[in-house]
């Protein structure tokens, strides 16, 4: 690519203000000293740096990043290829909860300081000395009054499925606490690793299954386990859309780096992206592990290049001969998502937050007949009809988890009427770093669901039955 053709698509990444070539850079660096950058470059968006860094690393240009350009020194020489400088676009603050911030890389730490000091947050007051930016303050490590940027209590990780389990392993190695995206990992052997290495650690561990700090969930749970709904006799889930999956590549070389979910290299499917919570909440139930797994998977709707199923059937078999049925599919919508809960004197319907208690069948046969007679629950059928009872519809009153409002949820998204419960799981995350104590059963849950969603992939893929292997058996634990 010669120098024209480069310049015309950095401006049209950018914009023709935002390219500059043979910039001085003894302008933008505190020491003032400097040649010039062959081109330099101001994105003023997210999705800017985004196209930006991804057609250089495509077209195999050397760039660099700067921020406010303090202790930075450039050599007369100046600097060959592109300079990327986040200009002030990139300062803003979003302030999670009441102990955690999420900031930008250009925000100058001065500003950060003063920004957390008026909401009455203290830990940060060495760096707002410090002439410089978020960005080169974690790159250089900054520090100042016996504070240090390193000093960091934990790492939040929420990339590709495949790179949860070296990240984990090496943020534990580090010493630090880790919260990271669910679900646990790529491959069984991953997942063992990591949960033999949090055993053997002192640090805190979190995975995203918000559904044990969901309010409803929690007291649904409580009021199965409490006999409410009988004996707990199968369990069925199905989470339902209608979307590929997809999202825009600007060029066919990024294919599988932005669509990761679509390829297993990189992703387990409908199985870790959305079965990982719904099995959860079924062992949850439980209270243990299936020993067996079967199921059916295919790509119906999305002939695109996929790899992963957009279609599902797995069943899930306990030692007792309880069953999950599960299924997902991602070409309609209709039923959402549901988790329900079968029990022999109701089903408790987690995910919109209500239960049915089922019908007393203590009368007599004859007085069960007589009184559907009487309902005209025979009215469809012919007189010479079968002669079974029919099992019809029953229109049974739903009663409340939480007193309120019914809590539907789409299967759009986590979050139905009310919060799903990621806040408050991300804010126990931040106080156990800050306490040291570890959450109670997140790993175990993370751990057992996402391997049951591998083995679910698995009996797809072999077409066949399979045992819950026992080299990746754990002590199950629940509350």
């Amino acid at each position: 690519m010669d120098n024209n053709e480069l310049l015309d698509n950095l401006k049209l990444i950018v914009g023709d203000t935002q390219v500059r070539t043979g910039e001085p850079m003894n302008i933008h660096t505190t020491f003032r000293i400097g040649g010039c950058a062959d081109y330099y470059v101001q994105p003023s968006s997210i999705e800017e740096l985004q196209s930006l860094i991804q057609f250089l690393n495509k077209s195999d240009i050397e760039y660099c990043v700067i921020g406010n350009g303090s202790n930075l020194l450039v050599s007369d020489k100046g600097i060959r290829g592109v300079v990327i400088q986040l200009s002030d676009t990139f300062d803003e603050v979003e302030y999670i909860d009441d102990v955690t911030v999420k900031v930008m890389s250009g925000m100058m730490l001065s500003r950060l300081g003063n920004k957390l000091a008026d909401k009455g947050l203290a830990g940060f007051e060495f760096a707002t000395g410090i002439p410089g930016s978020v960005g080169g303050a974690v790159r250089m490590n900054a520090g100042a009054y016996g504070g240090e940027i390193k000093d960091i209590d934990g790492v939040i990780i929420s990339t590709p499925l495949n790179w949860h389990a070296p990240i984990v392993l090496d943020a534990l190695a580090a010493g630090k606490h880790v919260f990271c995206e669910k679900a646990m990992a790529r491959t069984l052997d991953e997942c063992k690793a990591i949960y033999d290495t949090y055993n053997q650690s002192e640090k805190v561990l979190y995975f995203c299954m918000q559904r044990m700090y969901d309010e409803k969930y929690i007291k649904g749970m409580q009021m199965i386990h409490s006999g409410l709904i009988g004996d707990v006799v199968g369990m069925r889930c199905h989470w339902f859309r209608n979307a590929d999956w997809r999202r825009p590549v600007p060029s066919p070389e990024l294919e599988r780096k932005i669509n990761w979910r679509l390829y297993k290299a990189s992703s387990g499917g409908l199985m870790t992206e959305l079965a990982c919570h719904q099995l959860e909440v079924c062992n949850w139930a439980a209270k243990r592990m299936p020993v067996s797994i079967m199921g059916m998977g295919d790509i119906v709707y999305w002939k695109d290049g996929r790899e992963v199923y957009d279609s599902v059937n797995v069943t899930y078999r306990y030692s007792d001969g309880t069953k999950i049925a599960y299924e997902s599919l991602i070409a309609n919508k209709f039923n959402g998502m549901e988790d329900q809960i079968l029990g022999s004197k109701g089903t408790m319907d987690m995910a919109k937050g209500i239960y049915y208690l089922e019908e007393d069948h203590s009368t007599s046969g004859i007085r069960q007949l007589i009184d559907q007679v009487k309902d005209k629950a025979f009215a469809a059928i012919p007189t010479a009809g079968p002669s079974w009872r029919p099992e019809t519809k029953m229109e049974y009153t739903p009663h409340f988890i939480i007193n309120g409002d019914i809590h539907v949820n789409s299967g759009l998204s986590m979050i139905g009427a009310d919060k799903d419960g990621s806040d408050i799981i991300l804010s126990s995350f931040c106080q156990s770093c800050i306490t040291g104590e570890k959450a109670q059963n997140v790993v175990e849950e993370a751990y057992c669901s996402t391997v049951l969603c591998l083995l679910g992939n698995q009996a797809m893929d072999e077409q066949r039955h399979i045992l819950f292997p026992d080299e990746y058996k754990i002590p199950y634990m629940k509350f």
